[in-house]
């Protein structure tokens, strides 16, 4: 990591991280300045150069998001203590600085070479997994009609990288009637879910129609969660930063058990794996879905 920093806090890990950098604790490092909270940080890092961002403190973690979005703004990477970040951090991969450790977030990685091969990998897998799947599209087409009135595929307004709208698919497993973005109940007793369509999400099928996606390149195989068009027009400025991608079917997100909750309550995730992800990770967070979605329980 660079080796100049600014901390951000004034509480007592702040300046206990500063004793330990000026006593020449590991890695090597150099006390740069200090920031109150993200807007200080936003504020002082133009007037700087080569420098990182380490969060030792901050009230909540959308504060230390917050001040991840400005060093990324700003060209330098952050990290942020794992404390902080307590339900990301098991998932993620840690470093150590002055014998604490921090979850890095880099920076939002692109390239040219980087993009087309996860480009490619989007549409050669998701197209093996749609002929894989057919002889078993094709009974669930008909049960889907024969259940209930409507269509068979369910399409909802999502957003993809730079706030582009467009329709995601899903089979579709409530009523026709059923208003689009309503709100989801907790459990699994919705009387709003179709006979098929329970069977579907039982079995974890009924979030395949997005391959479709995939293959039209609205969506990739792996990323953070697609947001409602109504919700990102919500997002405060830092959030922006989870649009900067397209959106995935699964991501890192899903292997560690917040497929329920909330997006503006789990960005701590898609913020990492924008910071950090390759295609090896890809891999991993794919691998890993896959037990995971056959059988879990979807959507509308």
């Amino acid at each position: 990591m660079n080796e100049s920093v600014i901390i951000m806090g004034t509480g007592e890990e702040a300046r206990r991280l500063a004793r330990d950098v000026e006593k020449g604790a590991a890695p090597p490092l150099s006390l740069c300045d200090f920031a109150a909270d993200a807007q200080a940080l936003a504020e002082l890092l133009p007037r700087l150069e080569d420098v990182a961002v380490v969060v030792a403190e901050a009230p909540s973690k959308d504060e230390a998001l917050e001040a991840v979005a400005a060093a990324w703004e700003a060209g330098a990477p952050a990290y942020v203590a794992a404390d902080i970040l307590a339900e990301l951090a098991p998932v993620a991969g840690t470093v150590a600085i002055a014998g604490r450790e921090f979850v890095p977030f880099p920076g939002v990685r692109r390239g040219p070479v980087r993009g087309l091969t996860k480009w490619l990998m989007d549409k050669l897998v998701a197209a093996a997994f749609i002929i894989i799947l057919t002889p078993v599209w094709l009974p669930m087409f008909v049960a889907v009609k024969l259940d209930s009135r409507g269509p068979i595929i369910f399409r909802q307004k999502r957003v993809t990288r730079g706030r582009r709208e467009f329709n995601m698919y899903k089979f579709r497993t409530m009523f026709a009637s059923v208003p689009k973005y309503q709100q989801s109940p907790p459990g699994s007793d919705d009387i709003r879910v179709t006979r098929a369509g329970r069977l579907l999400r039982k079995l974890g099928l009924d979030e395949t129609a997005q391959l479709i996606n995939v293959i039209k390149g609205q969506m990739s195989l792996v990323g953070p969660r697609p947001e409602m068009a109504r919700e990102a027009a919500e997002y405060e400025p830092w959030q922006n930063f989870r649009l900067s991608v397209k959106p995935g079917i699964t991501g890192l997100w899903q292997i560690a058990g917040r497929a329920d909750r909330a997006i503006r309550e789990s960005l701590e995730f898609d913020f990492y794996y924008i910071a950090n992800q390759t295609l090896a990770m890809d891999g991993r967070i794919f691998r890993k879905t896959v037990p995971i979605l056959f059988g879990k329980g979807g959507s509308h």
